[in-house]
């Protein structure tokens, strides 16, 4: 009986391994004919390429031979609007991966998915002559943000009057990139005659060009252009309350309200004389009226428009020919008048103007004045000229807390013999001081950058076209 149990025993051992070893063939062989599948798909940052990644090496062929192609697969981009895109599928047989090119004039938000898919089992194949099953739900992943201008800073150039060579230039601080002429590479033309300004509101580019008598506005992802609104003589442009509003006129100035869907004027508004630059802050508008002493026309009052019923509630008297206006930390405005070379505040809380901070006798020039970054501190510019010849040429800072001034570095030795001083803002996340100079012989402009501390900083050469004078950061 013990023999008989022992033979019992060993084929019992003999059949378990047998079974065993049967059934980790038919697992091995399980994982030997699994088809090809998707493993992802990765995008690029631009949104121009996209690359397929496969569990294996794939064929377009059962014999392990052929480049997978674009036809083979059914490539897709779908979003909330309608996405018009151009596939080219590029792959070696044997491969991996595969690279999609993509080719669309769309714009695209960061909500769109791109979606690979084979057409059918006789697309793709593996080292076995294994086809990628047709019920393959395939890969997708979603395109990268086309943010394309939105970020940046923005250097207009008014061009020579009549000629109609105005100019925008873009310049990226992060990567160091100027493009020059950016408007004219968008829509191969340019924007028109007298760039004035440049102010973008929401994900749209307003640009002010005063002796076309218009404003251009730019798709800022593309800087295509995508609407023209006609102005008689406008001069600056500012966003409030879901509204545009711009400074136009001579001796009768306006504040035309734009609606900024249709791109039409729905009011206008009587206020001073020659009006320059606007500003918002709060539920108002603020616009200077600088006036025309060379015509007898003189103006030294700063309008207030309340912009939740688009009429002006005040005129506030500050100093003669108020130009530049900034917004301070606390909401308040500031003023440069350049024709009593002072620089006045004007309280938000009641549109009343204090005490005019002198920076000069009257006779000096104080053309233009920003705000810093954290809007405690003033910067403005001092040139001294005379005939078309600039003398001396300085950036100070002013406290708005102590009212100290400090002068930061003198400029003169960038002045060339017929330079002058056209350009001047400070951007507000880095303080970075930027200065724009435009020689009055050969119509060439330079930029140049100082750190707040006044050590000056590189900036790439480029022509930035003829009078530069306006500096936008966004």
């Amino acid at each position: 009986m013990k023999k008989l149990s022992l033979l019992n025993y060993l084929l019992a051992v003999l059949f378990t391994g047998i079974v065993i070893s049967f059934t980790s063939c038919e697992d091995d062989d399980e994982d030997i004919n699994l088809s090809p599948t998707f493993v992802s798909v990765e995008m690029s940052n631009d949104n121009l390429s996209a690359k397929v990644i496969f569990s294996e090496a794939v064929y377009a062929n059962a014999d392990m031979t052929g480049n997978l192609e674009t036809s083979d697969f059914i490539i897709s981009i779908t979003g909330d609007s309608e996405i018009d895109a151009e596939y080219t599928l590029s792959h070696i047989a044997g491969a991996d991966s595969a690279i999609i090119t993509i080719t669309s004039s769309s714009v695209f938000y960061g909500n769109e998915i791109l979606t690979i898919k084979p057409v059918d089992e006789q697309s793709v194949f593996d080292v076995l002559g294994l086809a990628m099953l047709a019920s393959e739900e395939g890969i997708s992943n979603n395109l990268s943000e086309q943010t394309g201008y939105l970020h940046g800073i923005f250097i207009t150039s008014e061009g020579i009057y009549g000629n109609n060579n105005g100019s925008i230039n873009y310049y990226n601080p992060e990567t160091n990139e100027l493009i020059c002429g950016l408007f004219e590479e968008a829509n191969g033309n340019s924007p028109g005659d007298i760039v004035q300004c440049f102010t973008v509101i929401g994900e749209e580019g307003y640009i002010v060009v005063n002796n076309s008598n218009k404003i251009e506005v730019v798709n800022m992802r593309t800087f295509e252009s995508i609407a023209t609104i006609e102005v008689n003589y406008p001069r600056y442009i500012v966003g409030a309350n879901g509204k545009a509003y711009v400074s136009a006129g001579t001796t009768e100035g306006k504040v035309h309200v734009i609606n900024t869907e249709s791109y039409s004027i729905t009011e206008t508004i009587d206020i001073g004389k020659y009006p320059e630059n606007i500003i918002s802050s709060g539920n108002f508008v603020y616009v200077s009226n600088q006036g025309n002493s060379w015509a007898d026309m003189p103006d030294s009052t700063v309008s207030v428009i309340d912009v939740s019923t688009d009429q002006k509630v005040k005129n506030v008297t500050v100093g003669q020919a108020p130009t530049n206006l900034v917004k301070d930390t606390n909401g308040d405005v500031w003023v440069m008048c350049t024709g009593t070379s002072s620089i006045v505040k004007i309280d938000v809380s009641d549109n009343s103007a204090e005490t005019p901070i002198q920076i000069g006798d009257g006779t000096d020039w104080f053309p233009r004045l920003a705000i810093g970054e954290d809007g405690t501190k003033l910067f403005f510019t001092y040139a001294y000229i005379v005939g078309y010849t600039t003398q001396d040429a300085k950036i100070f800072s002013l406290d708005i807390s102590s009212e100290e001034i400090n002068e930061i570095v003198n400029i003169y030795d960038k002045f060339s013999s017929y330079s002058m001083l056209y350009g001047f803002n400070v951007d507000p996340e880095t303080n970075n001081i930027y200065i724009l100079l435009d020689d009055m012989w050969t119509y060439s402009g330079e930029m140049f950058v100082y750190s707040s501390t006044g050590t000056e900083l590189d900036f790439p050469d480029g022509n930035l076209g003829t009078y530069p004078a306006g500096i936008t950061f966004n």
